[in-house]
């Protein structure tokens, strides 16, 4: 049904989109010491490794498209999250987060 995957792609775009301008996603970098957020990796490393800069991550999949929700995280990092919960996601239990 043509309507059905139109409105699943707004919705998909829209909640992929922060509602952040530059300046307050450069502060956003800098509080996190333009790190990713989980696994510490720089942006530096993440455009050496990933050839991108760190993504505008939501800590909560579900949650505002503001600088409230957005934080810092490689492709790795923000991949493997996906739509799990910060609790889900950051814990002593993830391998990732070694």
């Amino acid at each position: 049904n043509a309507d059905k995957v139109n409105e699943y792609g707004k919705n998909r775009r829209e909640h992929k989109t922060h509602n952040i301008n530059p300046l307050e996603w450069q502060n956003c970098k800098e509080y996190f010491n333009n790190q990713c957020a989980y696994c510490g990796m720089t942006e530096q490393e993440s455009k050496n490794k990933f050839n991108e800069t760190l993504h505008k991550e939501h800590v909560e999949h579900n949650g505002l498209n503001n600088l409230s929700n957005c934080i810092p995280a490689c492709k790795s990092c923000n991949s493997f999250k996906h739509t799990l919960t910060f609790d889900e996601f950051y814990n002593s239990e993830n391998p990732s987060m070694d």
